[in-house]
């Protein structure tokens, strides 16, 4: 039995909570009575938390607290919701798996805080993917300009986004932002320029095009890898991103690449200006 993603299983159903965990015991039981082997992958922490980024409802990272008394609330399953049930019946499913696959050491340290797994069972199984082809010339001369790939919604970082387009135009007005996606914020900035979805095989072409400088990953929960950040990576683009997660377990690894020393727009810029300015050091 290979457990791949419960995300969105019954998702238009009332107490869909309370099914899921069902679900999840029948599928325990059926491991159980047939003597059957599991591999569980973690994609997500929909097994830590029905929020399977581990944000809440202000839309932050919660930082995943040791004690669990705000998360029923937080959690916004219904007035019979528990946290303390949901994580039991999980970890009734997670004793049994023969192989819990993760993506990133991250994933693994943050999983481990909730649940005992033996070494037996962990295995570190990052993504392998073809990277894109070449590299991109980043230019010389000019103003910085900060490249934004995905489609960037509240979890991914659109109102660090946003509240960057802000700051910038404020205290650099010559640089600007070109999102490689789309943005989902109310109101988007004259100085942020929103492509729309393109074709993979397309995006180096269309990072020279807009004259991108440096890359942001804007994401402000611990993603259990990213193929983003590491293709942007691959092109030679300098990388920016929160110390969050397997984008910041990643990012650490570049020699170009930053890490913001806070959840913020302020300190995302002041990465992406040092970044930057080793391009204009290097004339």
């Amino acid at each position: 039995v290979v457990v791949n993603e419960f995300v969105g299983w019954r998702h238009e159903e009332p107490e869909r909570a309370a099914k899921i965990l069902d679900d999840v015991r029948s599928l325990a039981d059926v491991v159980r009575r047939h003597g059957a082997k599991l591999e569980f992958l973690f994609h997500d922490f929909f097994a830590l938390c029905p929020s399977v980024t581990l944000t809440g409802k202000d839309g932050v990272y919660c930082g995943l607290k040791p004690g669990i008394e705000e998360c029923d609330a937080c959690a916004a399953q219904g007035d019979d919701f528990s946290m303390a049930a949901w994580r039991e019946t999980w970890g009734e499913l997670l004793s049994r798996a023969d192989t819990a696959v993760f993506l990133s050491q991250s994933t693994l340290d943050t999983v481990s805080r909730v649940y005992r797994l033996h070494g037996g069972q962990i295995a570190l199984r990052p993504h392998t993917l073809p990277l894109l082809e070449g590299s991109v010339a980043i230019p010389k001369t000019g103003p910085m300009r900060v490249a934004v790939a995905g489609n960037i919604v509240r979890h991914k970082g659109a109102d660090i986004v946003r509240d960057l387009a802000l700051l910038l135009e404020k205290e650099i007005p010559e640089a600007s932002i070109v999102v490689f996606g789309t943005l989902d914020v109310p109101y988007v900035p004259e100085n942020v320029t929103v492509l729309g979805e393109s074709a993979r095989e397309d995006i180096p072409e269309l990072l020279e095009k807009h004259g991108v400088t440096v890359a942001l990953f804007p994401s402000i929960w611990p993603e259990t890898f990213s193929f983003v950040v590491r293709e942007l990576a691959s092109l030679g683009l300098p990388v920016v991103s929160f110390d969050l997660g397997a984008q910041g377990e990643y990012v650490k690894t570049l020699s170009n690449g930053r890490i913001a020393g806070t959840v913020s727009a302020q300190a995302a810029l002041a990465a992406l200006q040092e970044l930057d300015q080793q391009r204009v050091n290097s004339r």
